[in-house]
């Protein structure tokens, strides 16, 4: 556990989500040990009845980049939706009645719309 905090009356400093080495009592009385991310509130990790932390870290700082999550989900949406209309003749009429190829049409246009701003 190299890294870890083990010392069971040491709490992190600050509120908020840790990776924690966690021990969790079966009811054949064996421990099972797994990693989990876990929260921390007032001094309390947020765990169930059985659950014991063993150990923690701070998670680390990944940046998260919304834009390009959002680039990326237009994309995937604009292949779909061009997929579709390739697809798609004059004579699927269940496809246009149900309107999910328009419906498509529209979250891609408000995504990108939104994009921009």
């Amino acid at each position: 556990m190299k890294n870890w905090n083990v010392n069971s009356n040491e709490m992190p400093q600050f509120d908020g989500d840790y990776l924690c080495w966690i021990n969790e009592l079966q009811e054949c009385g064996a421990i099972h040990e797994y990693y989990k991310v876990v929260t921390c509130q007032n001094n309390i990790w947020l765990v169930g009845v059985l659950q014991f932390v063993k150990g923690w870290k701070e998670l680390p700082l990944v940046p998260y980049d919304e834009k390009r999550e959002i680039e990326v989900l237009i994309d995937t949406l604009k292949g779909l939706v061009c997929d579709v209309n390739n697809l798609l003749g004059e004579h699927d009429i269940e496809w246009q009645q149900a309107g999910y190829f328009n419906s498509a049409k529209i979250l891609l246009e408000q995504l990108q719309n939104n994009n921009r701003c």
